[in-house]
C-alpha cells in the first residue's frame, strides 16, 4: 500500500530511474503475492511452501502475508514431525487415539499435503475397525476364543485403544486363572493334603 502510495507521486527528472526501479519491485511483489493468495488456498506440499517462503524472503518488498505463510510453513513441519513420530511410535501403550484423531483434523484443518497423511488415516481407519469390534465383543458374551481371536488380529496395531487393553487384560487374567485351576487339579488327581491346596 505505501508504495502504491510512492507510484501515484509524479517523480521529478533525477529520480525518474528509481521510480521505475520501484515500479518493477511493485509490479513483481503483486505478482508474487497472488502468488502466496493461491498457494495459501490451495493445498500445497511442505516443499511448495519452502520454495515460495524462500522467494517471499528474498523479495525487496516486504509482503505483509509473508508472516501468514511462514506460520503455515512452521505449522506444517511441526505436524509432519509429529505424524512421523506417531508413526514410528510401535511400543506399547502406543499413541493415544484421541492424539490422533487430534492430529487428523489439525493436517485437515491447514490444508496441506503431507506424505505421512495417508499412514495417519490408515491408522485412525484400523484403530476404529479395532474399537468396534472390541467393543461388540466386550457387550456380547465374553469368550476366551473370540477374545484370542480379536487380539490376533489387531496384535500389532501400535495405538493405545482402552477397550483392547481391557480384552488384553481380561486375556492375561483368564489364562492367569485357568493355569492355577489346572495345577490345582493335577494336585488334586495325585492327593496332595486338601488343606494345603486351599491355603
Amino acid at each position: 500500500e505505501f508504495i502504491d502510495e510512492l507510484l501515484r507521486v509524479d517523480p521529478i527528472p533525477c529520480v525518474q530511474p528509481g521510480h521505475l526501479k520501484l515500479k518493477d519491485y511493485a509490479e513483481a511483489a503483486r505478482e508474487l503475492s497472488e502468488k502466496v493468495d493461491s498457494s495459501l488456498s490451495s493445498s500445497p506440499t511442505i516443499t511448495e511452501l519452502e520454495l515460495l517462503h524462500s522467494e517471499v524472503s528474498s523479495s525487496p518488498i516486504s509482503l505483509t502475508k509473508y508472516e501468514i505463510l511462514s506460520n503455515k510453513l512452521s505449522s506444517a513441519k511441526m505436524l509432519a514431525e509429529t505424524a512421523r513420530f506417531y508413526l514410528a511410535d510401535t511400543k506399547p501403550p502406543g499413541v493415544e487415539l484421541d492424539a490422533l484423531f487430534k492430529l487428523k483434523s489439525e493436517i485437515l484443518e491447514l490444508q496441506v499435503q503431507l506424505p505421512e497423511t495417508e499412514g495417519i488415516l490408515y491408522l485412525l481407519k484400523k484403530s476404529e475397525l479395532a474399537r468396534d469390534k472390541c467393543n461388540k465383543v466386550l457387550s456380547g458374551s465374553i469368550t476366551l476364543e473370540n477374545v484370542e481371536e480379536l487380539l490376533r488380529e489387531f496384535n500389532s496395531i501400535s495405538i493405545n485403544i482402552p477397550e483392547l487393553n481391557i480384552l488384553r487384560q481380561y486375556h492375561v487374567d483368564t489364562l492367569s486363572w485357568l493355569s492355577r485351576f489346572y495345577n490345582l487339579m493335577v494336585d488334586v488327581r495325585e492327593g496332595k493334603d486338601q488343606r494345603k491346596l486351599i491355603t
